[in-house]
């Protein structure tokens, strides 16, 4: 979207974050704060995925926000609050298994 009028090089608000989908998974980058690097998390685009990073908007505050915190959390953090929804743990499994699986092939060399 191209503001008329505004500084296309204007930085976001350090509360603020940007977001992209692709596929089924919402990424999340975080920008970098004094003395800190930029980084990106990945949530899925479930509703307990969504509900979660609404969550973590809310939390957002002007001013400094450390990582590790509910403003700014980890990937580690996300999938500990995602480890109670079914959906997530049944796809994270079968990735974990469909992965296993083609190193199983690539040791036979298919």
């Amino acid at each position: 979207m191209l503001l008329t009028g505004v500084n296309n090089h204007y930085p976001i608000p350090s509360y603020a974050v940007y977001t992209w989908l692709r596929g089924d998974k919402l990424y999340v980058m975080f920008p970098p704060t004094l003395g800190t690097k930029a980084h990106t998390v990945i949530f899925p685009a479930t509703e307990k995925g969504i509900s979660l990073f609404l969550s973590v908007l809310k939390e957002r505050k002007p001013g400094h926000i450390p990582i590790a915190t509910p403003g700014e959390p980890t990937q580690y953090q996300v999938e500990r609050a995602l480890v109670k929804d079914r959906k997530y743990k049944a796809k994270a499994r079968a990735t974990a298994q469909q992965a296993e699986l083609l190193k199983m092939l690539e040791d036979i060399g298919l």
